[in-house]
């Protein structure tokens, strides 16, 4: 829009996409952020549904923040998702916003957990809103997000594939500004979220963060990994970040069982072993 005469106006491109239903307008999500947007002190914890994994936290995920759950592909992210989700109540709904696995995938693999979705959503303490693949506007899938999130109230929320954001994206260098600005949505709904974020590169010693600027993006970040160890496969835990909060910075190895993640010792990595 290059003029409206006598009120103010959001600049720049926005995107937009035309349907039966005719046009509708995404607006940049960055500029749609009040400078006064609420912010909820970060004065509660919520459980992550893993008691080890609350006890390295200090007592569980601050609310109204936003976690990166980082790791490769089968290291269990989803899996704390769910069970991030199982604590949901009537009176604290919860939303899982997906966009890779179907509902009929999510509540299978959560019922080898011991965690029925089904009964959530009959009692309305869970709304699992699946995004398709298919060519998206990263200000559309915004825009859905925070719909959902207000038409329950959803004090709980796991985006399930933070790829699909990016994928999303005509211009890489946005997400950061793009996933800070929907961090501060969340927030000002009094929304914690969890977001389930992939890479294809995590050793032993170094890990790839799946985005530049991640830091100012999610207040906490959990690691979770794989590494071969005597012809066997161990799964590794650690956090490298909680805002405003102390948390245990040691690395634990964790296994998932039928009641989901459980939190081991911690791993000596010079020794290559329990401890």
């Amino acid at each position: 829009m290059l003029k409206f005469r006598g009120s103010a106006t959001l600049r720049g491109r926005h995107a937009f996409r035309i349907s039966g239903d005719g046009i509708a307008v995404f607006p940049r999500l960055e500029a749609t952020v009040d400078v006064a947007e609420p912010a909820s002190p970060l004065d509660r914890r919520l459980s992550t549904g893993v008691p080890g994994l609350d006890a390295m936290l200090g007592g569980g995920i601050p609310r109204c923040s936003t976690t990166g759950i980082v790791g490769a592909p089968g290291t269990g992210k989803t899996t704390l998702g769910l069970q991030f989700l199982a604590q949901c109540t009537p009176k604290e709904p919860g939303l899982l916003f997906g966009l890779f696995e179907s509902p009929e995938s999510l509540r299978s693999s959560a019922s080898t957990l011991g965690i029925d979705l089904q009964d959530l959503e009959k009692r309305r303490a869970l709304r699992i809103v699946w995004q398709p693949q298919s060519e998206h506007l990263v200000d559309e899938l915004a825009h859905r997000l925070l719909q959902e999130v207000d038409a329950i109230k959803a004090n709980r929320v796991f985006v399930d594939g933070y790829e699909a954001f990016k994928q999303a994206t005509l211009q890489q260098e946005r997400m950061t500004r793009f996933m800070t600005a929907l961090s501060i949505k969340l927030r000002s709904r009094e929304a914690t979220c969890i977001v389930s974020a992939e890479t294809d590169r995590l050793s032993e010693r170094s890990v790839d963060l799946p985005l530049e600027g991640a830091s100012p993006i999610f207040d906490n970040i959990v690691i979770m990994r794989r590494i071969e160890r005597e012809s066997r496969l161990v799964r590794l835990l650690s956090i490298i970040k909680v805002r405003s909060s102390d948390f245990d910075p040691s690395v634990h190895a964790f296994t998932i069982g039928s009641r989901g993640i459980d939190i081991g010792p911690t791993w000596d990595t010079d020794a290559n072993r329990s401890s």
